[in-house]
């Protein structure tokens, strides 16, 4: 059997060489032809007739190069030309249509805003705290700026039938939380939009909290010791105002770590420092107004003391003897 080989030579010189390599044998009364291997075969004179004609040519077209990219690129072109003419035609059949009669705008069930209240339903403060947990019970299934904003609902109906202080900071620590699972995921940072946006929803808190030492938010308060409508005593319930702010100040480190240090995003972004430093000196004023009632905890003092402290120290003064003595009385209570 003759070897097949690709060559790179003219098919005609690559025949004759090949012819030449061939060696005759006699085989009693045959002839038989041996290739470089040494196998023989019996052939006929046919086969040693030299390609001509349409043999010759096929054999040249085997060894051509073919450009199958051309092929490819001429069908996907023809393609393209017919979708191109399909949506001229539509086009066209729409202009006609236009001229007939006018357009009607379609209303889909996702594109109208779900009422938070049933327009006959009174809202009582009741209703607003079944709103509040049921809102809560199904954040996971709301789009997270959707909750957001039908919490900042709950805050304006609460604001405008005068339930109390007590459902006003409720809603607003849950608004907060809201707005830190904006993030996707923790390990990524916030938009710095939305940061600053908590940094003022936190500080209308604290200024909520200074103006009515009545509302009490403490860790250490139960689900069952709570109290938000009842203004005939002190409101209480569960949270930590001193942690928001220790979340804010990791939220604007990792924001700090994602952005490029030499652009000119990284150098507006920095007003964040002034605003966060603001932030901690206010909650540092309500812990100091709070401590002695027991409302905070020793964790949360030394939390927002030590931001206090870490924050002072790098922060440049002219003033160095005034910064020295806030810094001593500040290491002193820790």
């Amino acid at each position: 059997m003759i070897e097949s080989l690709i060559v790179k030579t003219d098919p005609k010189k690559w025949m004759k060489k090949q012819q030449n390599k061939r060696t005759w044998t006699s085989e009693g009364g045959g002839k038989s032809l041996t290739s470089a291997t040494g196998v023989g075969r019996v052939v006929s004179a046919s086969d040693l007739e030299p390609l001509e004609g349409k043999e010759m040519d096929e054999l040249r077209r085997y060894f051509l190069k073919k450009d199958k990219t051309d092929r490819g690129k001429t069908k996907e072109k023809q393609e393209k030309a017919a979708q191109r003419e399909k949506i001229a035609l539509e086009k066209k059949k729409l202009e006609e249509a236009d001229g007939e009669e006018s357009w009607q705008k379609i209303t889909y069930k996702h594109d109208v805003a779900k009422p938070l209240f049933d327009g006959q339903a009174e809202v009582t403060g009741d209703l607003v705290v079944k709103k509040l947990f049921e809102l809560g019970a199904s954040r996971r299934a709301t789009n997270r700026k959707v909750y957001v904003r039908y919490l900042q609902e709950l805050y304006k109906a609460a604001d405008e039938h005068n339930f109390g202080v007590g459902l006003l900071a409720k809603v607003l620590t849950a608004i907060i939380a809201a707005l830190f699972e904006l993030n996707t995921r923790i390990s990524d940072a916030m938009e710095f939009n939305s940061w600053m946006k908590t940094v003022e929803t936190v500080d209308g808190l604290l200024s909520l909290l200074s103006e009515h030492p009545n509302v009490i938010i403490s860790i250490s308060t139960n689900e069952d010791e709570e109290n938000i409508l009842d203004q005939s005593k002190p409101f209480c319930f569960h949270g930590s105002v001193i942690l928001m702010v220790k979340r804010l100040d990791d939220e604007l480190t990792k924001i700090y770590q994602s952005t490029d240090c030499h652009s000119a995003e990284y150098i507006e972004k920095l007003r964040g420092e002034s605003a966060i430093c603001a932030l901690i000196e206010r909650a540092q004023n309500y812990v100091d107004t709070r401590r002695q009632s027991g409302a905070i905890d020793q964790a949360e003092i030394l939390i927002i003391y030590g931001l206090r402290i870490e924050h002072l120290y790098y922060k440049y003064s002219s003033n160095e003897v005034e910064y020295e003595q806030l810094m001593g009385s500040l290491c002193k209570i820790v």
